[in-house]
């Protein structure tokens, strides 16, 4: 597994409520648009819960959501 590395950009989320929860993604960086990968989600069963992010597809959508209690962690190139 690559670890992202200091040019990356990095969207944190967390839900602690118990339903789960839509996070709105960002569509563009400094004018450029970002394709936004999953690294880590912790509602995933092992070993999808943590991936080599530059293997996972591009996250099309412009939002993500995020299960009951779980932490997720999307990266993109900028």
């Amino acid at each position: 597994m690559l670890a992202p590395g200091p040019d990356l950009l990095v969207h944190l989320m967390f839900s602690a409520w118990r339903e789960p929860l839509t996070f709105e993604l960002g569509k563009e960086y400094d004018g450029h648009p970002v394709a936004w990968r999953r690294w880590i989600d912790t509602s995933l069963r092992s070993p999808d819960d943590i991936t080599d992010w530059r293997q996972t597809p591009a996250h099309g959508n412009s939002e993500y959501r995020v299960e009951s209690r779980s932490l997720v962690v999307l990266l993109a190139e900028p």
